[in-house]
């Protein structure tokens, strides 16, 4: 018998707590001391944001570990929504998730859903892919 399909429409087609655990279990093996953070977002929640991990220097570091991967967290949302309006048309297919790059981390949101999601903060030498990119074409973006 397939698996049943959850209604994309659904916004708690997706256990949260679930995938975060995959995104921090998956990241610290991985990454290992790299990982420094892993936010749950929920814009139909209260909070809205919740830490599922944060590691010790990190927690010690901030006021409040929220803020290290809180980075507008409704911004991807739109390019769901507009795949969901689309039919899922788009060239490149559905958002999985994005990769913003800060000067002393990296952070990783995964998008099941609109308005819902993982976030995964990383020390910025995680991605060294990203950064040789990133150094390639820096000097492209000043005239």
């Amino acid at each position: 018998m397939p698996p049943e399909r959850t209604d994309p429409s659904d916004r708690r087609s997706h256990d949260l707590t679930a995938i975060a655990e995959s995104v921090t279990e998956a990241a610290r093996r991985e990454f290992g001391g790299a990982l420094r953070a892993v936010l749950v977002y929920d814009t139909d929640a209260d909070p809205v944001l919740d830490v599922h991990y944060v590691r010790d220097d990190v927690a010690a570091a901030y006021d409040s570990p929220v803020r290290e991967v809180a980075a507008e967290v409704g911004h991807d949302d739109v390019f769901v929504e507009l795949d969901r309006e689309s039919g899922g048309r788009n060239p490149l297919g559905p958002l999985r998730g994005s990769v913003r790059v800060f000067e002393s981390g990296v952070v990783v949101r995964f998008v099941p859903e609109p308005g819902r999601g993982v976030s995964a903060s990383l020390e910025r030498d995680a991605f060294p892919g990203v950064q040789s990119f990133l150094d390639a074409v820096d000097g492209s973006l000043s005239p």
